[in-house]
């Protein structure tokens, strides 16, 4: 007997798991467009994958930008959970080629450190997953290989890198690495992480969300601070055209 997760329902769509719909809620508490499963891709020798969300107009900020914020027009997330007692997590080497290859397209081997990726992907996971055991655990661990793509730059710009995701204000999501000079001023540090107020609200909603109730979120009460975090900087607009 194979255990499957339960499909939810949320604004119409029937996610294949809690975790995913619950996503969706936390992306929609930060005004955050999104697309689920838009679309599936043939990566060759018989391997087939499907991004579980497509996001709109996301950032990054870290220090091998030199500086700049690098706005892309669009993303795909992968949403995973955790396993075992590892902090990041650890993706099944299945999950992680097809990720890697989709990420690098033809170019993926096994030291693809330093490739351009081809189709950026944030594979989401700990917080993102809404498990309440690690509502505060949001970046990622700098490395490479399955244990180390959770939150990390290496599939979205090839610096194996990890960030933390902040929300400067409604609509505008910043993925920030932990080596960066330009992290916004009111995230602050509890224990060994470093936390976006904006984003833990919103997460926080999200895992309140009643599915089966007619669930409702309150937005307004996830954006505690709001700042004008593109003054000053240079902006870099990365337009996809591979997919």
């Amino acid at each position: 007997m194979t255990i499957k997760p339960i499909e939810t329902l949320y604004r119409g769509h029937y996610f294949r798991s809690k975790a995913e719909a619950r996503f969706a809620v936390f992306l929609d508490c930060l005004g955050i467009k999104w697309e689920y499963e838009p679309q599936g891709f043939d990566l060759g020798n018989g391997l087939k994958y499907l991004p579980d969300f497509k996001i709109y107009d996301v950032s990054t900020c870290h220090n091998s930008d030199g500086g700049k914020i690098c706005t892309y027009d669009y993303m795909y997330v992968e949403v995973k959970g955790i396993w075992d007692d590892s902090r990041t997590g650890k993706l099944l080497k299945p999950d992680f080629e097809k990720i890697m290859r989709f990420a690098f397209d033809d170019t993926f081997d096994d030291d693809c450190y330093g490739s351009e990726v081809k189709n950026p992907i944030w594979v989401a996971g700990n917080t993102f997953t809404l498990d309440p055991t690690n509502e505060n655990y949001i970046h990622g661990d700098t490395g490479w290989g399955p244990d180390a793509l959770i939150n990390n730059f290496m599939t979205i710009d090839g610096d194996s890198y990890g960030f933390i995701i902040t929300c400067p204000k409604t609509g505008m999501l910043v993925m920030c690495g932990r080596d960066s000079n330009y992290i916004p001023s009111y995230v602050r540090r509890e224990g060994c992480d470093l936390v976006c107020p904006n984003v833990l609200n919103a997460l926080r909603e999200a895992n309140r969300y009643k599915f089966d109730h007619g669930g409702q979120f309150n937005k307004a009460s996830c954006f505690i601070y709001d700042e004008s975090y593109f003054d000053g900087f240079d902006v870099v607009r990365i337009t996809n055209d591979h997919t």
